[in-house]
């Protein structure tokens, strides 16, 4: 299936490379207190399918006990790993140890146990609340938690060494980003939407970084997750939808020629048939949100967050890929239309950092001309 802006060239264009865009999101939107983190896998390959359809057969085997799709959080659960165990029939030490936990879990948390087995077998996703209610009673320093534990830690480790060598397989190019709120709760507006906001600031941060790399022009196919999101031209949630992904890039920052060819190919269900990539952009977004807190550096956050994931944060000597919403980005705005530059005093470390490198940037008229 040919994607919209695929059908829209000819034969030769298509045989070029191309930039695929998967995001996703990690914290609790509704809370205005919450961190919140929106997060973008940028791919270049020549093989989509190839690389995709090879890094769900690494994944999968890495997960292990875990089921597809990979889903960061549960990495963080020793009561769902246990759960899984046995649902997968999982065998060994680690099986061994799971089984255990849930002899435990059977004795203390009956109710939660058989409402979880029951979700699983019925091929549902466990309740959250639930699994960490378990969690909170498993005994921090029984041996077989213990074990579980670093099991969980060493999907972790391996998860990025996955990537790293699918993309060295397939001659491809995976660059990450991810956008953040310069405070806690400051995209937060009954009248707009908040992961709208940040989406916003990924996709012009995105598109900034490809006039750095003078690829201004490139089209860039994206592949974003179903959720419920504040549709402003109705004046009430909705689902996720192309009309209104294109509604929030026609208002991106630059207007004209320098913004990336930006197309919807899918809105995403996080389910068995989830692309590769976008379970990818999930654990980026999850390492984002533990990772990126106030009074951490640009350079602590980048180096944590390459190290986690594997991934390239960062363009050349000055274009960081993350980027913060809402003062950083008008900051950029002002700077851009020559006005004078809103304060950032309030915002996090690393937030002002980024904002203070990439306005050096748009200063340069060899790079944003």
């Amino acid at each position: 299936r040919k994607h919209l802006w695929e059908r829209r060239v000819g034969k030769k264009k298509r045989a070029e490379p191309s930039w695929y865009l998967f995001v996703d999101e990690s914290g609790d939107f509704d809370d205005p207190s919450a961190p919140v983190w929106v997060a973008g896998v940028l791919v270049r390959t020549s093989n989509l399918a190839k690389l995709q359809g090879g890094l769900r057969r690494a994944l999968e085997q890495v997960i292990a006990p875990f089921a597809w799709p990979l889903h960061t959080r549960d990495l963080h659960s020793v009561a769902l790993c246990a759960h899984w165990s046995e649902f997968q029939g999982h065998r060994g030490a680690l099986g061994a140890a799971c089984e255990r936990v849930m002899a435990m879990l059977d004795a203390w948390r009956a109710d939660e146990v058989a409402a979880t087995r029951a979700r699983l077998a019925s091929r549902r996703a466990p309740s959250f609340a639930s699994v960490k209610q378990m969690d909170r009673w498993l005994p921090e320093h029984n041996p077989d938690v213990r074990f579980v534990k670093e099991h969980l830690a060493e999907i972790s480790d391996r998860v990025p060494q996955a990537i790293a060598h699918m993309a060295r397989t397939t001659q491809s190019e995976v660059l990450g980003f991810v956008v953040g709120e310069d405070f806690a709760g400051q995209s937060h507006h009954p009248d707009r939407d908040r992961y709208g906001v940040l989406l916003a600031g990924l996709l012009e941060r995105v598109s900034d970084t490809l006039v750095v790399r003078a690829e201004a022009h490139a089209p860039v196919a994206m592949y974003l997750g179903n959720r419920r999101v504040y549709d402003s031209r109705l004046g009430l949630a909705a689902n996720m939808s192309r009309p209104l992904v294109s509604q929030w890039v026609k208002g991106l920052d630059p207007p004209g020629e320098r913004v990336a060819k930006f197309s919807v190919a899918e809105i995403v269900t996080n389910n068995d048939r989830a692309p590769a990539l976008f379970c990818v952009a999930d654990f980026l977004a999850n390492r984002s949100r533990r990772v990126g807190r106030p009074r951490k550096s640009l350079a602590s956050v980048e180096g944590r967050l390459s190290g986690l994931t594997g991934m390239v944060m960062r363009t050349g000597a000055g274009a960081s890929h993350l980027g913060a919403c809402v003062d950083s980005s008008e900051h950029l705005r002002e700077a851009r239309d020559g006005r004078p530059r809103r304060s950032l005093a309030s915002s996090a470390t690393w937030a002002r950092e980024q904002a203070t490198q990439w306005v050096a940037l748009l200063g340069d008229e060899e790079v944003f001309s």
